[in-house]
């Protein structure tokens, strides 16, 4: 808070607490050290004044009332309105023809990738090497 060097107040912890010391919520040390820092640098003494005067003239504004409490009572939240069984907010019927539709273009493109069957004649056999005959003893 205080250089030790050269027993000065550092400006930027004092300009840190002008508003608190304002409030007066700094101890009293900071206290002590606000107030030298203000007798050594005037432009931290120029912004006290600013912070003076705005809390003068905030304090001097008019109280606006809310324009409506910010609660609300069972009267003025409306009944939920429940018609029909519904799923993602859609009629049932319609989500059953979105499931039969992803259904059929799950399988369209299964088919596509997987490729078509192939009869069991048209499969290749693995390629082996021809069988030797057995030598009898």
């Amino acid at each position: 808070m205080i250089d030790n060097m050269n027993r000065q107040p550092n400006i930027e912890v004092a300009r840190d607490l002008l508003s608190p010391y304002l409030d007066g919520e700094v101890t009293d040390d900071e206290k002590n050290m606000v107030e030298q820092a203000i007798a050594l640098y005037p432009d931290l003494n120029r912004e006290l004044t600013s912070l003076q005067q705005t809390v003068a003239q905030l304090a001097a504004l008019p109280r606006a009332a809310a324009p409506r409490p910010f609660t609300l009572s069972e009267a003025d939240v409306p009944p939920e309105k429940v018609s029909g069984w519904r799923l993602f907010g859609l009629p049932m019927w319609v989500s059953g023809f979105a499931a039969a539709a992803a259904l059929i273009c799950g399988l369209g493109v299964s088919w596509a990738v997987l490729g078509q069957p192939r009869p069991a004649w048209r499969i290749k056999p693995p390629n082996r090497p021809p069988k030797r005959p057995r030598l009898r003893r």
